[in-house]
């Protein structure tokens, strides 16, 4: 694990959640070398991952489409429906516009492509990371502040 991330006193806690266990292992090593990200679990089945978001908290979800089983949207609502409700990340095949507001309106944060490129995930993981270190500062979060970006959450963008 990354040094730098025992340092952090908010890291970004994230489940992930895909397929196969073998995946969900390379990214969750590749997840733990980022700055500010701490790999708080991961689960293959859904059941799994809501026990584990039950229990965890994580102040993210990446949720691989496929492995869902379930209806996504009663999926998201079940992840959502807490006091603190973790940032949901899909990880989908295709993130075209069609994909996107579907995601939007059932609640999803951001809808990534899964063969994108790491950068890109890394990104929105950072972003979310600033946004939870610079909450309790009273100062403006980066998607707040700088309009509609494609790391914008999706509930922000009208559809």
């Amino acid at each position: 694990m990354n040094t730098r991330n025992r340092t952090d006193k908010t890291p970004l806690r994230i489940l992930i959640t895909g397929p196969a266990e073998k995946a969900n292992e390379g990214f969750s090593a590749w997840a733990a070398e980022l700055d500010g990200v701490s790999v708080a679990g991961t689960a293959t089945g859904i059941l799994d991952a809501l026990e584990l978001a039950d229990t965890l908290r994580p102040d993210a979800v990446l949720l691989d489409f496929e492995v869902t089983g379930y209806p996504l949207l009663h999926v998201v609502k079940l992840l959502t429906d807490t006091a603190r409700p973790p940032a949901i990340i899909v990880l989908a095949q295709q993130a075209n516009p069609v994909v996107r507001r579907h995601c939007a309106e059932m609640g999803v944060d951001y809808v990534l492509e899964k063969n994108s490129d790491p950068a890109e995930i890394s990104r929105v993981l950072q972003l979310l990371h600033d946004q939870k270190k610079n909450a309790g500062h009273g100062e403006t979060s980066p998607a707040s502040s700088s309009g509609i970006t494609e790391y914008t959450p999706l509930k922000a963008i009208a559809c």
